[in-house]
């Protein structure tokens, strides 16, 4: 005798859609196929112990389980209920016929109750690895216990019909005594947000050189930004004020974060607007790249922020390797996490921003403040800071505590609603540009050319030359949108040009002669 019935199990956060086969024949033995013995002998033991609690049979002779596939060997106790199941088959309390075409799954407690752990980000918030399964099988109903609906349709896109029971003999009695349960209601997404929100951080920002200019730019383009400025001057609560900024998530951005978050047993709440992840300067390479456990691969603080703000203040700080490790995700947006035990891909389009002190004592660049430092010691502390990742950062801000006059543009002078209005404009806008397959905006006669002896000037590589092309363009739909112009006639003007230059510090600004040589006025000595 065969019995046969679909059935869900869990490696941490990935929830495996698979197949119970329950063999009976003469004799007393029980193997087992697909499953760990020791976590298969547990299961076994809350299954009899709520049989009997329960007045339900208990079959005998020998018996062969097999979960199917057997590579994925679930190790959760979501396979209870199944299981349990085929063993009221194979007795005569349940008609097998039934449990071919039924999904079902949950923990039995040893007096029959049906458990649904949903406390648990990682069957909260699980992803499934394939729904193959359910058509082969032909699956047309599912079984759950109360409070864990949204499982089934997880796997079940199409919204089978679900029902849950709090108890293993309410199981029994609408299986084979066609007794009603409850129909569980059909899952629809209630996470709704404003199109508008406060920016308290955002309008805290006093703007003298143009930083809100520097961050509405950043938000709308989506670069990388780069702060350096000494204590004080405002890096970090400008870097926090970019999620303010930043539009709201898709329902499938916040599909995968709610998953990934599971994978590291943290919860993705549904009022979390955006992501906002902010590392410690001790953490390791593998804490913001990802790693690999026991369970599979673990996202790192990178992925967590997708579509958000990934923030490292005082980006010195870091271990070289976890600064070096960036360089793949800024560009391609995505991490490859290859591993003895596999490969994995976490999406990753973050918007980093990170902050940093000009030397150790963070006075390199202040007006007032005389810097301590020795060029050796400010040479060892910028070299983490290297080329190639800088040019990863589209947009440098310097900061200083010592303001000068007023010298705000048309962009920078934005509140923060009209801030966000731009902001979602020109994200679409370029959406548009993409998916045309076009090249860009165009640019006014001449100014190209004026840009590239610029980049030759200044020893920009090429990475650098098209960042600058991307901000500028960025400028040129910010400016369209506050004068109401239609896309199709702008071009990129000269002012765009250089507004793009001016935010590209590490080629053109006087502080790094400072840091390079020794008989600058700032290190020598006074009586």
């Amino acid at each position: 005798m065969l019995i046969t019935t679909c059935g869900a199990g869990f490696r941490g956060a990935i929830g495996h859609l698979v197949s119970i086969q329950l063999h009976h024949t003469r004799g007393a033995r029980f193997h087992v196929s697909g499953l760990h013995w020791n976590h298969a002998r547990h299961i076994l033991a809350r299954i009899h112990a709520a049989l009997e609690v329960s007045g339900l049979p208990r079959p005998s002779g020998a018996l062969t389980l097999h979960i199917g596939p057997a590579h994925v060997k679930p190790e959760s106790n979501e396979l209870d209920l199944p299981i349990a199941l085929c063993l009221l088959a194979v007795a005569g309390a349940i008609d097998s016929n039934k449990l071919a075409t039924l999904f079902s799954m949950g923990e039995l407690a040893l007096d029959g109750r049906l458990l649904a752990d949903e406390s648990n980000p990682s069957r909260a918030n699980f992803t499934c690895s394939s729904t193959m399964l359910g058509a082969e099988m032909e699956i047309n109903r599912c079984l759950v216990p109360m409070g864990a609906e949204t499982w089934a349709n997880r796997f079940f896109p199409s919204q089978l019909p679900t029902f849950h029971a709090d108890h293993l003999s309410e199981a029994v009695d609408f299986l084979q005594n066609n007794i009603p349960l409850h129909r569980a209601p059909e899952v629809t997404d209630t996470c709704t947000f404003t199109d508008h929100w406060p920016t308290p951080q955002y309008d805290s920002i006093a703007d003298s050189t143009g930083n809100k200019e520097a961050l509405v730019l950043a938000a709308a383009g989506g670069h990388h930004a780069f702060i350096l400025g000494p204590p004080g001057s405002g890096k970090t609560l400008m870097a926090r004020s970019l999620a303010e900024l930043l539009p709201n998530l898709t329902i499938t951005d916040r599909a995968h974060l709610k998953h990934m978050h599971a994978m590291r047993n943290e919860v993705f709440h549904a009022d979390d607007r955006i992501p906002f992840r902010e590392p410690h300067a001790q953490s390791t390479p593998a804490s913001i790249t990802g790693a690999w456990n026991v369970l599979g691969a673990m996202p790192g603080e990178l992925a967590l922020s997708h579509r958000g703000v990934f923030c490292m203040d005082e980006f010195p700080e870091f271990a070289r390797n976890a600064i070096e490790a960036l360089r793949g995700p800024l560009e391609n947006g995505y991490i490859d996490l290859n591993r003895a035990q596999g490969s994995q891909r976490f999406p990753a389009k973050t918007l980093t921003v990170a902050t940093a002190n000009p030397c150790p004592c963070g006075h390199l660049t202040s007006r007032n403040n005389r810097c301590r430092c020795t060029p050796g010691t400010v040479r060892k502390y910028l070299s983490r800071m290297t080329g190639p990742l800088m040019d990863r950062f589209s947009i440098h801000i310097e900061t200083q505590l010592d303001r000068g006059p007023a010298e705000l543009s048309d962009v920078s002078s934005l509140s923060g609603k009209d801030a966000i209005r731009a902001i979602t404009w020109v994200r679409a806008r370029k959406a548009e540009l993409t998916s045309s397959s076009s090249l860009g905006l165009d640019w006014e006669p001449g100014v190209k050319h004026q840009l590239q002896v610029w980049s030759q000037q200044h020893g920009v590589s090429r990475r650098g030359f098209e960042s600058i092309q991307h901000v500028a363009e960025t400028a040129c739909l910010i400016e369209a949108w506050q004068h109401q112009r239609s896309t199709e006639s702008l071009k990129i003007s000269e002012n765009h040009m250089v507004l793009a230059t001016r935010f590209r510090i590490f080629d053109q600004a006087e502080w790094l002669d400072r840091a390079f040589n020794p008989q600058w006025p700032q290190y020598q000595t006074t009586e």
